[in-house]
């Protein structure tokens, strides 16, 4: 999984968390049709709930993950969140806490913290 499953920015270094979470979701619903004894490949029914919980657990993470790719890609952004970084270093705690996986992507991508981040 991890990098496999998607690309993921060296800068956030979320290859290895995305492998093992998505082992773990793989898992929940791979015990149960091994349980049931199915053997050969699952049907797609029993592989939604392992795509919707995949969703889950990354959407926030792969719309921060793009917002960093956009920030590094357009140098005048990145130097204006980099300066506004440097004068609130609780947002960058912020951010490197998001990208770390210890505080929730959704504190990052309110309207707010966005805000805080470019004014």
């Amino acid at each position: 999984m991890g990098d496999a499953a998607d690309f993921f920015d060296p800068f956030t270094g979320q290859g290895i968390y995305s492998a093992l979470r998505g082992a773990e979701l793989a898992a929940d619903c791979l015990i149960p049709a091994l349980a049931r004894g199915v053997s050969g490949p699952l049907p797609g029914a029993d592989l939604q709930p392992y795509a919707q919980a995949r969703r889950r657990a990354f959407a926030g993470k792969w719309v921060l993950e793009r917002l960093i790719g956009l920030g590094v890609g357009w140098p005048a952004l990145a130097n204006r969140v980099i300066g506004r970084l440097a004068q609130r270093p609780d947002l960058g705690d912020l951010v490197v806490g998001a990208t770390g996986n210890f505080v929730p992507v959704r504190a990052v991508l309110a309207p707010r913290t966005l805000a805080r981040l470019l004014w």
